[in-house]
């Protein structure tokens, strides 16, 4: 667990806990709505299929497009913004965040340090206590989380762009 990691952690729920940071030139960034839109949207699928709302696909068929690129998850969501993206979290089943909070590095814990997916998690305690209940390490359970994300509702590639302190 990496102490630097656990600070940049420490900063980012400061953030968005404020709802606003500040950019290393001094521009203060709003994101309190979109947090809010992100938290309020967040739902909790499964253990049965999902349903796909109408309209969610399209009406003309499209094949899927596959790409392995040298970017990080957010930084691919980020690029591919303009259109609908989802962003498979490889997370933990039974600890929103996984180490986040902790420092630990691996790919859930970097989405909680660029994005308000960690105030997210919380919104689902259900799928959290399902699988402390239920599951083994080794068992993977058909559940899923859901949240809605804008571009602005992230803190930065990694940490919060600017490394001051949230605006008061």
């Amino acid at each position: 667990m990496s102490a630097r990691l656990r600070g940049v952690a420490r900063e980012t729920e400061e953030v968005v806990a404020a709802g606003v940071y500040r950019t290393a030139d001094g521009r203060e960034v709003s994101i309190a709505a979109a947090v809010g839109v992100a938290r309020e949207g967040t739902r909790v699928m499964g253990p049965g299929p999902v349903p796909v709302p109408e309209g969610v696909l399209g009406t003309a068929p499209s094949a899927p497009r596959i790409e392995v690129t040298g970017e990080s998850s957010l930084e691919a969501a980020r690029r591919l913004a303009d259109a609908p993206v989802a962003v498979l979290n490889f997370a933990s089943a039974r600890n929103p965040g996984g180490g986040y909070l902790n420092g630990a590095q691996a790919q859930e814990e970097a989405l909680c340090r660029g994005s308000a997916l960690y105030t997210c998690l919380l919104r689902a305690p259900g799928f959290y206590d399902h699988h402390r209940a239920t599951a083994t390490r080794s068992t993977r359970t058909g559940w899923s989380t859901r949240r809605p994300c804008r571009s602005s509702a992230t803190t930065g590639a990694g940490s919060c762009p600017s490394r001051t302190p949230p605006a008061s």
